[in-house]
């Protein structure tokens, strides 16, 4: 998304990057940063504090910093950033052995008939959060303007006429 970003500059090298973005909560940013492997550790503290600097100063309310561990988790504890969540990678490798989909349960392509069944399923999995969650027809739109989208890629789980899964 657009949003602000900072940068941390060695002697006319980038070195590392906050990205900060207001979310669809209103009044709360999240960050993400990106730091120049040889310099982690070194860089993650100023960005950080130059970034809730540029909150405080605009009265921003809540702060969420998304990371993926390293030096960079010890800061943001320090700082009083306390862990919401814990994202996990899984991997399998493919093919799989034996049928993957229940017997009573249909998949197939997306339809735009879909979308009040996809918006349900959407809703109801990401209850609260603060990204995903309480989605409209508006942000299905919004998603589905980008070059990268694909309605034949969205395979849809069915058992009878109630979506289970996508």
């Amino acid at each position: 998304g657009t949003g602000r970003g900072l940068a941390f500059d060695d002697g006319g090298n980038l070195i590392g990057y906050l990205h900060l973005v207001e979310s669809k909560r209103r009044g709360t940013f999240e960050f993400e940063t990106a730091v120049d492997p040889s310099h982690r550790g070194r860089v993650e503290r100023p960005l950080i504090l130059a970034a809730l600097e540029l909150l405080r100063e605009i009265g921003a309310g809540d702060v969420l910093g998304w990371v993926y561990g390293g030096a960079i988790d010890d800061v943001l504890v320090e700082l009083g950033f306390r862990p919401e969540r814990t994202l996990h990678q899984m991997r399998v490798v493919l093919p799989l052995d034996g049928p993957v989909v229940p017997d009573d349960v249909a998949v197939r392509g997306f339809r735009p008939r879909d979308d009040a069944a996809l918006l349900d399923v959407i809703n109801r999995a990401f209850f609260g959060h603060l990204e995903a969650g309480n989605w409209s027809v508006e942000d299905l739109d919004e998603r589905r303007a980008h070059d990268w989208y694909e309605p034949a890629g969205i395979r849809m789980a069915w058992k009878g006429d109630q979506l289970v899964a996508f």
